[in-house]
């Protein structure tokens, strides 16, 4: 890893409150950016990763919605929330996706990409 990515997050709304994953107004929200994603839910006094992925932001927040491994951690009544950045170079995304598996070692893992992590940002909550 050499340099550090300046990502910028989108975590709260405009009266501060975390994105869910089941907003009311997010599938109307201007977020059809490519990038990377985690969710994840605050229990207590820590934040709980659940996922980090990358891909069409809005396609997979619809896609986790109906994912039965995700979907199981909104039944605790604790919400799911989102988080998210588009990624200025394509090419990073799979670095970008493996420094954030790394770093915050979601519940949810998938296999992840073959390359090497790219440093970047993360939301000040996970810092």
């Amino acid at each position: 890893m050499s340099r550090r990515i300046k990502l910028n997050w989108h975590i709260e709304d405009a009266m501060g409150n975390p994105y869910r994953l089941w907003y009311p107004y997010l599938d109307g929200f201007n977020y059809s950016s490519f990038g990377v994603y985690i969710l994840w839910q605050q229990p207590n006094s820590y934040s709980k990763i659940i996922y980090a992925g990358q891909g069409w932001i809005k396609h997979r927040f619809s896609t986790h919605r109906g994912d039965p491994r995700i979907v199981k951690y909104s039944r605790s009544g604790h919400p799911l929330y989102v988080a998210w950045a588009e990624v200025p170079d394509i090419n990073l995304v799979d670095g970008i996706e493996n420094y954030i598996h790394d770093s915050l070692n979601p519940l949810e893992v998938r296999l992840s990409p073959r390359a090497n992590p790219v440093l970047v940002n993360l939301p000040a909550c996970f810092n």
